[in-house]
């Protein structure tokens, strides 16, 4: 499997409390949002530099991949306003 393919694969590797996590990383600070998808893919064997995922998320937007999150799978259970 190559980079692009694993990286695609990776949020069906993640719980609901990290993609959250991610999400409210990504809306608060982006930058720390990549440096938390170089740590997660990290500890599912994918070894990726944050240049690496700014990369490949560019890619996955490119190739329409990207799969809409509802807010509610977003939001912590109880915070929906």
């Amino acid at each position: 499997m190559n980079q692009l393919d694993a990286f695609k694969a990776l949020p069906e590797h993640l719980s609901l409390d990290e993609k959250r996590e991610l999400y409210r990383l990504f809306v608060a600070n982006p930058e720390q949002g990549v440096l938390k998808v170089v740590e997660l893919a990290e500890s599912h064997g994918l070894n990726l530099s944050t240049a690496e995922v700014a990369e490949l998320i560019a890619d996955v937007d490119q190739d329409g991949h990207t799969r809409e999150v509802s807010w509610d799978e977003a939001m912590p259970i109880g915070s929906a306003k």
